[in-house]
């Protein structure tokens, strides 16, 4: 009998116990901290490219720090806002250059760091930190320009790449960016409007928070399939 009453009580525990659990919270995984990134403004004035789609598309995935280099007196120091990588572990931080000089691509190439932005630039390829820099963004020549001259720059270009360096095209990152998205989170869908038609990779997940908001806007889905 007192067994029998011991096994019932234990019952009556784990329900209690079962019915007073706190559910799991319903978490965003686009609510998480964000990796850094720092863009780096090398002209005074209005920051164009902040106002660009690639801009929009990165504010989504990184938390953007815009760093201005245009006045050197006032510039940040890479030292005092960058974290080196640690080993063989690589740095969560990106730098990002959506403009870079014929004269600040050169000095980079030959090891020369004597402005803000070149400071910075050497700064990452001593730390094994993540930098990038526009395509679009590197010196233009004309189509009369001395072969000899171009192919110089051409050189400077390779060095820099093998330094760490990264010169990617405007359209290929946000393609990269698009794709690499497997998770669809609110964030991604905020700046959507109402009834909009929005592209989703195949096989990306949707977080709950995000569904809420494609039914709060009534927003309509297209798979994006799969190539190849």
């Amino acid at each position: 009998m007192q067994q029998n009453l011991d096994t019932l009580i234990q019952l009556v525990i784990r329900e209690v116990l079962a019915q007073t659990k706190q559910p799991e919270a319903d978490t965003d995984p686009g609510q998480s901290k964000k990796r850094q990134l720092y863009v780096i403004k090398t002209l005074p004035g209005t920051f164009l490219f902040a106002q660009t789609e690639l801009y929009r598309r990165l504010d989504q995935r990184f938390d953007i720090h815009v760093m201005d280099l245009s006045d050197a007196r006032n510039a940040p120091a890479p030292e005092k806002v960058l974290t080196p990588a640690c080993g063989d572990a690589a740095s969560g931080q990106r730098v990002l250059l959506p403009s870079l000089s014929g004269a600040s691509l050169a000095k980079s190439a030959l090891g020369i760091s004597d402005t803000p932005e070149t400071e910075w630039i050497a700064y990452c390829f001593r730390n094994a930190i993540t930098i990038c820099a526009l395509q679009e963004g590197l010196p233009r020549f004309s189509f009369n320009a001395s072969k000899h001259y171009v192919s110089l720059f051409a050189s400077y270009e390779r060095i820099v790449r093998g330094f760490g360096l990264r010169i990617v095209g405007t359209d290929q990152l946000l393609n990269e960016i698009r794709v690499k998205n497997h998770v669809i989170t609110a964030g991604d869908l905020s700046g959507a409007d109402e009834h909009a038609w929005i592209e989703i990779p195949e096989g990306a997940v949707v977080t709950t928070l995000a569904k809420e908001e494609i039914r709060r806007k009534h927003m309509h889905i297209k798979t994006e399939m799969k190539r190849g």
